[in-house]
This record gives C-alpha cells, structure tokens and sequence, in this order.
C-alpha cells in the first residue's frame, strides 16, 4: 500500500504556463510515481469544472482542495496594502504574510492533525507560513524553487528610488531570516539547483535536484530552421514579475535601437498592457500577444528565443523551454545560472552591445545559426537526461522509510 502524502502549494498548477508551475507540476508528477497524494492549494481565482477534470485525469491525486486566496499584488491594491501593514507589524516577511489565509492554515492542521499522512510536502518557501512552525509532524519536506531572499534582493539592486531601496532591502533581510530559520527548522530541504543548495549550509538534509528535467522534451522538427528575413525573435514570461519587466524594458530600449538587422518581436505572456504594451508597440517591430493557449507553435515559427534577465535564483526554467524547441538562445548571465554545465553552446551577455551582436550574427551568419540550432540540441538532450525520480524517491525513503 502507497504511503499518504499532503502536498500543500500556494497555487493551482494547472495549466502550467510558467516555470514556477511547470516545477511544481513536475515534483507533483515524481512524488505520485510512488505515493498517494492529496493536494491544497490556495488559487487566485477557482479554476473551472473543465480545468479541474483535465488536471485530474493527467494527476491522480487523491482529496484536493482549493482554497480561493488573493495572490497578485497589482490586481489587488487594497489587500496587498493591508497584508503589507500587517506583516510589517508582525515581523513577517510581506512575501510569506501575503499567502497567509487563516481558513487554509485551519484546514491544513486538522489534516495532518488526522495522523493519516507519512509525509508533508511544502511545495515553495510560501506554503511554509509562520503559524507552520508550530504544526507538529515528524517528517516534513520543501520544495524551494528559489532562494526567496535572492529575488528581493536582486530586484533591490536595480532601483533608483532611495525609499524603495530602503523597504525592498528590509523585505530581504527578513526573508533571508525567515527563510534559514525554515530550513533549519523543518531540515529536509529540495533545492532545484547546487548552487541554491550552498546559499543554505545550515540545512541538515539537504538535495539539489533538477527537477527541470523531462518536463520539456523534444520539441523540434527533424529539418534545421533556416534564417530569413526579417528574423523572428520570440520572448515569453509573466510580465507581471518585476524582474522580467524591467528585463524587457531594458532589452526594448537599450538592445533594439542597436541592431542592424530587420527583426520581427513577438511577446506572449500575461502582465503588458496599457502604457506599458502602447510603449512596446512604438518600436514598430514588437507585436504583444498577451497569454496564449499553447508555447509550442511561437517558438516553431521563430528564429531564435530572447531571454533578457537580471535577477533572480533558481533554474530559469524558461532557458529550458527555449532550448526544448531546438533554437538559439541569447540571454544573460542570470539567464544560465543553475544549468551552466548544459548552456555553453547559449549566447549569453549582459551589454546591450553585445545582446545586440549575438543576434546580428545569428541573422547574417547561416553557418553560426546553423551550429547553434545543433549545438542547443545537443545541450537539451543532455541536460533533460540527469536522473531526478530515482534520486528523489531514495531522499524521501531516507526521511519516511
């Protein structure tokens, strides 16, 4: 008989149209392999009959309960204002106290107060919330796609506003606190990446495991891409996350005005629109193209995947993707943090004057773009190969035998 899992996440992953959904589904993926797993999640908005039916039949989870939560600060002003208030009086990081939802944390205790489940599963720092410490379970897991603090601190670093400045950098001091004192606490602890992993030596059982892999295969046709003109350059991400809007806006105004080829810029993804998608529009070379249904087709009809990134932790799982469809990529030095021993066949810089050159040659070089199309072939295929259930069922074996 399979042991019980409680698998607890602060989003309904499915579809997954971003990477921090795609790692969630896929740790979801390895533990139902060799578990039974019930499943809470809190969602922004309750996912339809339709949506909830396919996820079921692709995820044989057992209970699965969602629990409606506000999640996105920009769609909800008032809530974030008051959840910062709170969490500022509390001592609590604003990135933890903003999934905070007392009826969830209710629900959860009296879940594992049943006794019923081997094994409890935080699948992102923020599923682990402050009155967490106090629920008592002899095995206990998180999944960290990140180093929290990281993020934070990073995007920090690129504001020139001195108060911003100011709360952004008290906002990652706390995470980082709230974020080692987790860890230590619970001290099981999967990270996606070795170099997240040595960010946190105070872990006691510590995994570093690519959890990116075998969630994109293959996704090429047999026949190379040939260049034409104008080049097709693809980007997609959550526009909604600073980081890689500030990211797009620096590739808008800083790399396009620097290239000398005619290029065409398609944009998918939610959180443009307004100023923001007029402002893009103006170049007269980006079409925005807002969420779309399927990734696929885009980077099928595209030249090469643009990743412009200047902060963050973890595995850019987007790198993944983009390599997945067998095209070049140009990105920067964030961009390949965490696979650098897959990426040195992607073009990475961090000047615009260089981002601008890689996609110059790509366009008047055949011979260059024919041998990064079977270079990044060759990487993706590597890289997608790395063992990940066989590891991980050995860890939670160790932790629940």
């Amino acid at each position: 008989m399979k042991k019980k899992v409680l698998f607890i996440t602060t989003q309904f992953p499915y579809p997954a149209y971003g990477g921090g959904k795609l790692v969630t589904l896929q740790h979801l993926n390895l533990l139902l392999k060799n578990y039974h797993v019930d499943l809470v999640c809190k969602v922004d908005s309750p996912p339809d009959e339709n949506t909830i039916s396919a996820f079921k039949q692709d995820f044989k989870v057992g209970k699965l309960i969602l629990i409606p939560h506000w999640i996105k600060t920009r769609q909800n002003p008032v809530q974030a204002l008051k959840s910062f208030i709170k969490s500022s009086v509390k001592h609590i990081p604003y990135k933890i106290y903003k999934y905070y939802n007392a009826k969830a944390e209710d629900r959860i205790d009296h879940l594992v107060a049943s006794g019923m489940y081997n094994l409890l599963v935080y699948d992102q720092l923020p599923a682990f919330q402050h009155t967490a410490f106090e629920r008592a379970h002899p095995r206990q897991v998180v999944f960290a796609h990140n180093a929290e603090y990281e993020t934070v601190f990073t995007y920090m670093q690129t504001q020139k506003n001195a108060l911003k400045r100011h709360l952004l950098s008290r906002e990652a001091k706390r995470l980082e606190n709230f974020e080692r004192r987790v860890y230590r606490h619970v001290g099981n602890v999967v990270f996606i990446s070795h170099q997240d992993m040595k960010k946190f030596p105070e872990t006691k059982h510590a995994l570093a495991l690519p959890a990116y892999a075998g969630i994109f295969q293959t996704s090429w046709d047999k026949a190379f891409r040939q260049m034409t003109s104008p080049a097709t350059l693809f980007l997609v991400a959550s526009w909604t996350w600073a980081l890689n809007r500030e990211g797009l806006l620096w590739f808008t105004s800083e790399v396009i005005p620097r290239l000398t080829h005619k290029v065409e810029i398609y944009i998918a993804g939610t959180g443009i629109k307004g100023t923001l998608k007029k402002q893009l529009e103006k170049t007269g070379c980006i079409r925005v193209l807002g969420g779309v249904h399927e990734i696929r087709p885009h980077y099928l009809s595209s030249h090469m995947a643009i990743v412009p990134l200047f902060g963050g932790s973890g595995i850019k799982i987007k790198i993944v993707d983009a390599m997945a469809h067998g095209i070049p990529v140009v990105t920067t030095s964030f961009g390949v943090q965490g696979i650098e021993a897959f990426s040195k066949d992607i073009c990475v810089a961090d000047t615009p004057i260089d981002f601008a050159r890689y996609i110059d040659t790509l366009i008047e070089n055949p011979t260059f773009y024919r041998e990064k199309q079977e270079q990044i072939r060759r990487d993706f295929q590597a890289l997608n190969q790395q063992p990940v259930g066989e590891v991980l069922q050995q860890y939670l074996h160790a932790i629940a035998p």
